[in-house]
């Protein structure tokens, strides 16, 4: 049971008893389920802060969206979290 209602079942931060360790536990049991049922997984990680406190905004995203079609929603969520 989580503390609040904002944060999904599987959230580890700010919760008793989970960490970085159970997350990536959780993380790496999906992928191994998929795996057995042959089915495709992604896991993409990214650790925005560095780059939000470095670098221009416009052109991070720019880059992003040029070297690499990061468009659409993610480029939108990419979009709002530098705001």
């Amino acid at each position: 049971m989580c503390a609040s209602d904002n944060f999904s079942s599987a959230q580890s931060a700010y919760r008793r008893h989970y960490s970085t360790e159970t997350a990536l536990l959780h993380t790496l049991d999906s992928i191994y389920h998929l795996s057995e049922q042959g089915r495709p997984s992604l896991f993409v990680s990214l650790d925005l802060s560095t780059a939000f406190d470095t670098i221009d905004h416009h052109l991070l995203l720019d880059w992003l969206n040029e070297n690499f079609g990061v468009s659409g929603t993610a480029h939108s969520w990419l979009t709002s979290y530098g705001s």
